[in-house]
């Protein structure tokens, strides 16, 4: 999705009413946020910076290179979230670096995706399928990871195609659609708070 530019529309701080529905939305999309006493919901949406200043939490609205609109939050400069009117609040790989349990569906893909890579994975692609135990449905964040030293490490971000039933059973073939990887132009929104070439994003994210 973000392998291309997006056009920014309109921008603005967020406000204390629209941080408290932040925080409500993000708890109901992520469960794992309410079993730690808050420490992963004030690592995503910190109270101050550690120098005790405010932070800078901005509301950026967008248009993405085939027209489809949503908003971008981007904490103290870095992108966290996406949201559109359609598959709700999506965590950014900064999100996810943050809080690596933040989305319970989790899988393993055989080689990293970059951003130029065709929006949708297939089964044959993910090398490490959700637990057995964890149910899903067509809809869903799905966190992206490779395994590096032994430690997998999240890269992107997708929405899933198919539930858990329609995977197992083999009457769907095609898991997840891509929506956010490391090094797209939403990561590299955070690069001096600009879009920067493909050149840009070789030669600083990869």
């Amino acid at each position: 999705m973000f392998s291309s530019a997006f056009t920014i529309k309109a921008e603005a701080r967020l406000r204390s009413g629209s941080r408290k529905k932040l925080k409500t939305e993000l708890t109901s999309r992520f469960p794992s946020l309410a079993f730690d006493d808050g420490r992963s919901l004030n690592a995503l949406l910190p109270s101050s910076q550690k120098s005790g200043q405010p932070l800078n939490e901005t509301s950026v609205d967008i248009i993405t290179a085939t027209g489809q609109t949503g908003t971008v939050v981007l904490v103290d400069g870095e992108p966290m979230f996406y949201r559109d009117g359609h598959e709700g609040i999506i965590p950014t790989v900064y999100a996810l670096w943050k809080v690596p349990h933040l989305c319970q569906l989790q899988i393993e893909t055989t080689d990293i995706r970059d951003s130029k890579s065709q929006e949708q994975l297939g089964i044959d692609e993910v090398h490490g399928l959700p637990e057995r135990d964890l149910n899903y449905q067509p809809g869903e964040p799905v966190v992206l990871t490779v395994s590096r030293d032994g430690k997998r490490v999240a890269y992107g971000v997708g929405i899933t195609l198919a539930s858990k039933s329609e995977i197992s059973s083999g009457k769907k073939k095609k898991f997840a659609r891509i929506v956010h990887v490391y090094g797209d132009h939403l990561w590299c929104v955070s690069l001096n708070g600009a879009l920067v070439s493909a050149l840009a994003i070789a030669c600083r994210c990869y």
